[in-house]
């Protein structure tokens, strides 16, 4: 599915702060889903992040939503994303990703029962389409904070869909599922 909501290839710092709280809360969401089903220490490890680092963002997000109007950077400056070296060096992990507009609605998800794999599998795509909405904010705003983070997103959402990549990799290859690290190990 192709997501309207970034059709225009423009955001405004509002409506990217409404949609990146809903986006965040939905892998918020899945997250504690998944921590309550998987036995896979990575991917507990993995949701456990999830929760912390976007539960704090969400918090962040909200209070520049309240004070918006005040923080306004005027300068004229033009933002362009960072060097991306995930996305630079390893194009063919990002290269067939696309947006979805269930990423900004969790009642979509809800009621489903994701095993690690479809967790690890939509959270690359998930993760994705926050890439793809923090690169438009980054190109538009003239607020500093808001800048900072939607770099922040950027780079860190880079980060764990290249991690995510192997780990998928791993999951299909069921070698996690086999693997018990210290099985002759005795007290």
């Amino acid at each position: 599915m192709k997501c309207d909501i970034l059709k225009n290839n423009t955001i405004n710092d509002k409506d990217f702060l409404k949609l990146m709280t809903v986006h965040h809360k939905a892998a918020v969401d899945m997250s504690k889903l998944i921590s309550k089903t998987s036995k896979n220490d990575i991917i507990l490890d993995f949701s456990r992040k999830i929760i912390f680092n976007q539960s704090k963002e969400i918090y962040l997000m909200n209070t520049l939503l309240t004070d918006t109007e005040l923080l306004i950077n005027n300068n004229k400056t033009i933002n362009k994303p960072l060097n991306n070296i995930f996305e630079n060096h390893y194009p063919y992990v990002f290269k067939n990703l696309k947006c979805d507009e269930s990423h900004f609605n969790f009642n979509s998800h809800k009621n489903h029962n994701m095993n690690d794999y479809e967790y690890v599998n939509h959270m690359i795509s998930h993760h994705n389409t926050a890439l793809l909405l923090s690169k438009l904010i980054i190109e538009s705003t003239k607020n500093s904070q808001l800048l900072i983070l939607a770099q922040t997103i950027n780079m860190d959402q880079s980060k764990e869909i290249f991690e995510l990549y192997f780990l998928k990799k791993s999951l299909k290859n069921h070698w996690m599922n086999k693997f018990v690290p210290f099985k002759d190990f005795k007290n």
